[in-house]
């Protein structure tokens, strides 16, 4: 592994290299900017040490590794964030009037005190207005609670790891 000096306008250049990615797939990704900026400072020092100049023009280097490092981190975050989707159990119960009994709510309930803040507002979203997704099938209902958080300027992240919680919950308190 080779080091080399380089000059601090350089760095500046490449770093803004790196944000510009980082913004394009912060927008279309909806992860955090910061974590994004992280993976990308990672590869940026990695680019920069592996850097061969008769390859051709660092900026180009550090673009490619930067974008694959990104598009490699984005779709381990993706895998994460599926497994939630596909565990619908949570809602299913959460949303549904029958399949619990009022003993198993109670203990829900005094599960759901030992929760985030984030996810206490979520079910309390729910729980306050009942009639706007206990009618809806699960996966609407949650589909619908989404836009709801992201127009009051929640991010993907905070959002399912509020989703994720309420299954943790759930599948800690509720028999069927």
């Amino acid at each position: 592994m080779r080091r080399t000096k380089w000059s601090d306008k350089y760095w500046d250049e490449m770093i803004l290299v790196v944000k510009k990615l980082v913004w394009s797939f912060q927008k279309t990704t909806g992860l955090e900017f910061e974590d994004l900026l992280g993976e990308g400072f990672v590869a940026l020092t990695d680019a920069m040490q592996t850097y061969n100049p008769n390859k051709g023009a660092m900026s180009t280097w550090v673009w490619s590794n930067v974008k694959a490092q990104l598009v490699k981190y984005t779709y381990k975050e993706k895998q994460e964030r599926e497994k939630v989707y596909t565990e619908d159990l949570a809602f299913q119960l959460l949303l549904s009037s029958k399949a619990c009994s009022i003993l198993d709510r109670a203990h829900f309930l005094e599960r759901l005190s030992r929760t985030s803040e984030d996810t206490q507002t979520v079910c309390h979203m729910i729980f306050s207005h009942p009639e706007e997704y206990y009618v809806l099938p699960p996966k609407l209902a949650r589909g619908k609670l989404k836009r709801k958080l992201r127009e009051q300027g929640w991010i993907w992240s905070r959002i399912w790891d509020s989703f994720k919680e309420i299954k943790v919950a759930l599948n800690e308190t509720i028999v069927i």
